[in-house]
């Protein structure tokens, strides 16, 4: 079974590639575009970070998982990166969490290996996420529920 993403994925690439747009844009034109240069590159830096926190969580949460007899694959970054797998027997588990945004609540599930998150799959992302959910509780063993959070979400971001 393979992991089907929804079309949720198209606003963080919309974001990634009108911030891969705009910040050289203004970073070119900074004495123009700002009264200070202090202010322009402060704008400059905190479109770097925004990037960056795109980028961050595209890699980790827009990820294409795909479950087989013996193993799990997963290739990052929507799909597009190289294939890592995973022996069922090295997967430790999985933990469940409930994300709060302002839209609403979405889940997740982490797949830990070596006591660390190797892949996240979730309802907001993955639009067979409950089947996703049915095959994975099948396969491994439950870890608990883990509660997220902002500062989670932010340590994650670093892994």
């Amino acid at each position: 079974m393979k992991s089907k993403f929804t079309y949720f994925i198209i606003l963080p690439i919309i974001l990634i590639l009108f911030l891969l747009t705009v910040i050289p844009i203004i970073a070119f034109n900074i004495n123009t575009t700002f009264n200070s240069k202090v202010a322009g590159m402060f704008i400059v830096f905190l479109l770097i970070f925004t990037l960056f926190m795109f980028y961050t969580d595209s890699k980790q949460k827009i990820v294409s998982v795909e479950l087989k007899n013996n193993k799990m694959i997963i290739n990052r970054f929507f799909g597009l990166n190289k294939s890592e797998e995973f022996l069922d027997n090295q997967i430790d588990g999985f933990n469940s969490s409930i994300v709060p945004t302002k839209s609403g609540s979405y889940n997740y599930i982490y797949i830990i290996c070596k006591n660390k998150k190797i892949a996240k799959i979730s309802d907001q992302y993955h639009k067979n996420f409950n089947e996703m959910r049915s095959e994975i509780e099948k396969k491994y063993k439950y870890l608990g529920y883990k509660d997220s959070g902002i500062i989670s979400e932010l340590k994650d971001m670093f892994n």
